[in-house]
């Protein structure tokens, strides 16, 4: 399975995932591309988002200082929410806000 872990405070979301979804094998699993697009599409168009992995886990922090960066944000939120609702046994998503 999938979890993703997204905390937004005043001033920056940190997204955190890890795992795999396990929906069919490695480089066939439609869950893990869609996710992973998502991911990628988020870190690549944000300004100033920093990527950082510890070993299993991804970590990706973005500063919320510019317009862009908050409607990409906002955006990957309700992307994975959507995902995560098709797919729950393959992708967890947990939502904080300070």
């Amino acid at each position: 399975m999938i979890k993703v872990r997204m905390k937004k405070s005043k001033n920056k979301v940190v997204l955190q995932a890890s795992g795999h979804a396990m929906q069919a094998p490695k480089g066939q699993d439609i869950v893990c591309a869609a996710f992973s697009i998502l991911w990628q599409h988020t870190l690549y168009n944000c300004n100033d988002a920093e990527e950082r992995q510890d070993g299993q886990v991804d970590r990706i922090t973005i500063p919320l200082r510019t317009e862009n960066n908050l409607a990409l944000c906002r955006a990957f939120h309700r992307s994975v929410e959507v995902l995560a609702g098709q797919y729950p046994d393959n992708l967890e998503f947990d939502y904080e806000q300070e």
